[in-house]
């Protein structure tokens, strides 16, 4: 284990959520599989954007520790950096993600507009199948796929080319 994979894993203990949030990242992003276990229980971490990087972090080293729950509740906060971490996040783990999202729809309109805003966001060919088979009872909700079909971008992301 190099010497700032070992700082980086002494981070995840600090009382600062920031450098907590910020060593998930790093870690995940080094693919510091020797720090999985640490990882794994700051999933449940008491500060949203560390639950989120963690979340991030876990999935960067092949396991699965997305909670729905916990990002959805960042994309409603208040905190601006627990949002912008949540975006990141689900930018990132796209493909578990997508499948997560479905049930949404059945539950309340503001869970189902936001799974869609998400889904819009997240784009792609899966995403879109998805918003496409959306069959809302609530007026907002349709109105929101609606508008999301009508001004979804045919164009395939840069990268996938």
């Amino acid at each position: 284990m190099t010497a700032p994979v070992r700082a980086l894993i002494r981070s995840l203990g600090s009382k600062d959520r920031h450098e907590r949030a910020q060593a998930a990242i790093q870690l995940g992003e080094q693919r510091a599989t020797s720090a999985l276990g640490s990882l794994r229980d700051l999933v449940d971490d008491d500060a949203p954007i560390v639950a989120v990087a963690a979340m991030f972090a876990c999935w960067k080293l092949g396991e699965d520790r997305i909670s729905t729950e916990r990002l959805l509740s960042a994309f409603k906060s208040d905190d601006e950096a627990l949002v912008q971490q949540a975006v990141q996040t689900v930018s990132a783990i796209v493909p578990p993600l997508i499948p997560r999202l479905t049930p949404l729809f059945s539950q309340s309109s503001a869970d189902a507009m936001l799974a869609l805003k998400l889904l819009e966001e997240v784009g792609g060919s899966e995403a879109l199948q998805v918003i496409q088979a959306v069959r809302p009872k609530d007026e907002g909700v349709r109105k929101l796929v609606e508008e999301i079909l009508e001004d979804w971008d045919d164009e395939p992301p840069e990268d996938t080319v």
